[in-house]
């Protein structure tokens, strides 16, 4: 006689399979409950106990922000927009290009940070690494998410661009407001080191600078991420032989307070939490 073939919540599975073989319920046609039967994820290779799947996936993307509804990378001097949802290409932009550089190290020579404003603008931050200037290109663009397009762009560095500069990694977007640490190498060619730091703020809107503080720091000078706590930007400084803690207010970036900690303490971390700020080396 022919088996009978029992599928009670009709999904596509058999009873039987789903107890022995992919342990899902075979009273539940979507076992995990994430708008997907069972008998589609089976054929389609994802996990029907599992709510998270992949999508899509790529290789190397280098820094990257997050929107809405797309991820935002850039490797190289090249930015990249794609679909949060299926990983397709929306835009790509060439933001630095050769003709821009001094050297002829540019692929190695160039990295962007990113960051997204959830509200339709990219916020790139170009560091050109020591083998690899720009002659008199900009250090901060913002794009339009949509399209890629530059909607403003704004050289931060005040005459130090022939010496590197550029605006790093520590940086703090509130609404339409980018507060940067901005940063300049002692020389020129492999092996230039950053001496001179100093902040600034942006309107994203318009790209104008409201203010940019003087330099700051030497040689071999490192900093923690910048945190804002009602009008003051805040952040922690290594220099040779001591750690100071600096405030500047929000509005001007005239320097509020400027603590000094004995000895170096490398590798420091800070985070703020309330009205109190907490910190930590790299041991804990």
């Amino acid at each position: 006689p022919t088996p009978v073939i029992v599928d009670s919540d009709s999904d596509g599975l058999s009873d039987s399979d789903e107890t022995n073989i992919h342990k899902t319920d075979p009273n539940l046609a979507d076992t995990d409950r994430d708008g997907i039967n069972d008998g589609d994820e089976v054929a389609s290779g994802t996990d029907p106990l599992s709510e998270f799947h992949k999508l899509w996936e790529m290789q190397e993307p280098g820094f990257w922000a997050v929107s809405d509804s797309n991820w935002i990378t850039s490797k190289k001097q090249f930015v990249e927009c794609r679909s949060l949802a299926n990983g397709e290409l929306r835009w790509r932009k060439e933001l630095v290009k050769s003709s821009d550089m001094v050297s002829p190290y540019l692929p190695g020579g160039v990295w962007i940070d990113l960051i997204s404003n959830k509200a339709g603008k990219i916020i790139c931050s170009v560091y050109y690494e020591g083998n690899a200037k720009a002659k008199e290109a900009s250090s901060i663009y913002c794009l339009d998410e949509a399209t890629g397009e530059i909607l403003w762009e704004v050289n931060i560095g005040n005459g130090f661009r022939p010496a590197g500069a550029w605006a790093s990694g520590p940086a703090l977007l509130k609404e339409n407001e980018l507060y940067a640490q901005i940063n300049r190498l002692e020389s020129i060619g492999i092996g230039g080191q950053p001496k001179h730091q100093s902040h600034a703020k942006i309107n994203i809107l318009n790209g104008n600078i409201d203010w940019h503080t003087g330099t700051l720091g030497g040689r071999d000078t490192y900093y923690t991420s910048l945190m804002l706590k009602n009008n003051t930007i805040s952040q922690l400084v290594f220099t040779p032989g001591r750690t100071i803690f600096i405030g500047r207010n929000k509005n001007n970036g005239e320097i509020k307070y400027e603590n000094n900690f004995l000895g170096e303490w490398p590798y420091f971390g800070v985070i703020l939490i309330g009205d109190y700020y907490y910190g930590g080396d790299r041991f804990g």
